[in-house]
């Protein structure tokens, strides 16, 4: 099981969950998703600055697009 998620006690732990983290492709899945999650936030974040002109969101676009 991955080291930050152990518990104690499992007791209390849904049986689907507990596979879930005990086999090690679900730690590769994870550790994809949450390289993906971080470029997607970074990405959101661009967006909400203030004063963003319709050129700079065309640029950010194009940035998602070809990288």
């Amino acid at each position: 099981m991955f080291d930050g998620l152990k518990i104690n006690s499992q007791e209390n732990c849904p049986t689907l969950i507990t596979q879930c983290f005990e086999q090690l492709t679900y730690e590769l899945y994870l550790k994809l998703v949450h390289g993906q999650l971080k470029y997607f936030n970074e990405t959101i974040l661009k967006f909400v600055r203030e004063n963003l002109s319709a050129v700079d969101v065309e640029n950010i676009i194009a940035q998602v697009e070809f990288t």
